[in-house]
């Protein structure tokens, strides 16, 4: 029987079997080579998920042309940083150490915009609105040698080479091989400070990552475009085939603000962001208010996800910020999905749908959202009045000068309350959901949240959780229930009952929307040990949208390995 006699159906399972038995680790690379159908299928395959070193971005170029370019949909960019010895290890980077590691982050996301710059959105080798995924993640190969043994963090690692499917058990077995061949990789270290190749526990683990914590979280990543050659702009080139921006949690190098604000930027088309970082030890001074106003979020944006991720042994808990929940609120308007996990509590993001003392309402004329709110309101002489004010650099601030305008055409300020016309998906953290809040304050949060759904018409789930060592919440709206009808499940560890307002309040809900009362569920979770933000996230429905499923699998992993550690003795 010859190939091209087979059934079509066949083939492509034929060739869908070799990638399986491959996955493990084998190349599929040589069947391109077998003939042009094999060549088409397979490079679909290989161009789906590039994964490069910075020292790769040219041969990339060089390679990815012409049609190849459509097969592209995840790149990975991991960017190397410079080697560092023994003697820095628990040392805050220096100036020189740092002003060189910017400069190879800088220029590796440089060349690397410029070249998907020059892909074309159109035309015959254009690749129309299925441009790809960029990941970025920044190393040093001193970082796993000196600090995390356990982690990883400079493979090239996904659990499959052509999806990212990955159950918890594939991934500790693919992990546990990669570690067995690079088993002597810590040796060095391990000797000269006793941890034998093994995690410390106790204060010597603390010392581990307190000096961990110095070397990699003491200094930001922020451009610096001195090491660029002649002749080239000092600025990052604007890449629009670039779909969505992704920083897992295995980077622990962090970017400082302005760069993050900075990259988003000149991807202009971007469509997706989704954020993982651990909350740093020596936490970063955000000018919450400001930080969504200077990204003003593209309007090509329909996805973010931001997770923080907390190691209790070196971090503080940043205190939630009014300001950064409000600014979030506000600058999200138009996206379809949203996360926001242990960055802000839901009572600031809620916070203009929580009661008001009438005093503070004119508090809100600092937010650019309320100015530009109240501008659109005012007639256009009075706009041109403003304006004049404005010009003459009067002794009022501009944000009182609007006040008094809006309130001698109106006569009193309303108040102001943002809506997102295009939210499906929403899943929020507060630290509130717990055993030790009184029932009041757990309901005013459901309260909130369901006045807030009030301005959200196209709302299918809004989740709202937390997790503990010892408890765990999850309140879940789902707009569509088990047996048609939109329904609330309640999942606590301690047996959490909703007050009857609250069920008022969301049937208000689902009356504006369906004409439907809502159904309500409540379950008790006891029982559940909870040692990782893992054990939580597999309860949501919008898991995959809260963290990506390998850091899940990474969260897990990291769970199990301490456990072992604890009941060994170690």
């Amino acid at each position: 029987m010859y190939w091209h006699t087979i059934p079509q159906e066949l083939r492509i399972m034929v060739l869908e079997s070799l990638v399986l038995l491959e996955s493990d680790g084998g190349r599929t690379s040589p069947y391109a080579a077998v003939s042009k159908e094999w060549q088409a299928f397979f490079e679909k395959q290989h161009f789906g998920r590039l994964v490069l070193h910075q020292s790769h971005i040219r041969e990339f170029d060089r390679i990815v042309r012409h049609q190849r370019r459509r097969m592209v949909r995840h790149i990975w960019l991991r960017i190397q940083l410079a080697e560092y010895d023994c003697d820095r290890c628990y040392k805050r980077e220096n100036d020189a150490e740092a002003r060189v590691n910017n400069q190879l982050m800088t220029e590796a996301i440089w060349t690397t915009l410029k070249v998907l710059s020059t892909w074309p959105k159109r035309g015959r080798f254009g690749v129309g609105n299925k441009g790809p995924i960029l990941e970025l993640s920044v190393h040093s190969p001193s970082d796993i040698e000196h600090h995390f043994h356990n982690y990883l963090l400079d493979s090239n690692f996904y659990a499959h080479s052509t999806n990212e499917d990955c159950s918890g058990e594939e991934f500790c077995n693919i992990l546990s091989r990669e570690q067995k061949t690079r088993r002597t990789s810590a040796d060095t270290h391990a000797q000269r400070y006793g941890y034998n190749g093994k995690l410390a526990s106790g204060a010597d683990n603390f010392l581990s990552s307190f000096n961990a914590a110095i070397r990699i979280d003491a200094r930001l990543l922020t451009l610096d475009f001195g090491n660029l050659g002649p002749g080239k702009k000092r600025v990052l080139p604007s890449a629009k085939v670039v779909r969505g921006l992704l920083i897992r949690r295995q980077s622990v190098r962090q970017f400082s603000l302005s760069t993050l604000l900075e990259i988003v930027r000149r991807l202009p088309e971007i469509e997706i962001i989704s954020l993982e970082s651990w909350q740093p030890m020596f936490i970063q001074i955000i000018d919450a208010g400001g930080m969504l106003d200077r990204f003003s979020g593209p309007t090509s944006l329909k996805t973010l996800s931001i997770f923080r991720g907390y190691n209790p042994v070196v971090s503080l808990r940043a205190p939630y910020s009014i300001d950064l929940g409000q600014a979030l609120a506000d600058g999200t308007n138009l996206v379809e999905h949203l996360s926001i996990a242990f960055l802000i509590d839901s009572n600031q993001f809620f916070h203009d749908f929580r009661p008001k003392n009438p005093d503070t309402i004119g508090s809100d004329i600092f937010r650019s959202a309320m100015q530009r709110n109240l501008m659109s309101q005012l007639s256009p002489l009075r706009r041109r009045r403003l304006m004049e004010k404005k010009r003459k650099a009067l002794p009022r601030s501009f944000d009182y000068l609007l006040l008094d305008e809006f309130k001698a055409e109106h006569g009193s300020i309303p108040i102001y309350q943002p809506s997102w016309p295009c939210l499906k998906s929403l899943a929020l953290t507060s630290h509130t959901l717990n055993p030790t809040a009184s029932g009041d304050e757990l309901n005013a949060i459901f309260i909130s949240a369901a006045t807030a759904a009030m301005e959200m018409p196209q709302l299918q789930t809004m989740e709202i959780w937390n997790a503990t060592r010892s408890s765990l919440c999850i309140f879940r709206y789902r707009r569509t229930g088990s047996n048609g009808r939109p329904m609330i499940t309640l999942i606590s560890s301690w047996g959490l009952i909703l007050g009857p307002q609250v069920v008022s309040s969301w049937n208000d809900v689902t009356r504006k929307y369906f004409d439907e009362e809502v159904r309500v569920e409540e379950q008790t979770a006891a029982g559940e040990v909870i040692d990782t933000y893992a054990t939580v996230i597999d309860l949501l429905e919008l898991r995959q949208l809260v963290c990506h499923q390998i850091s899940i699998c990474q969260m897990r992993y990291e769970a199990e390995y301490r456990n072992r550690i604890i009941h060994n003795g170690l």
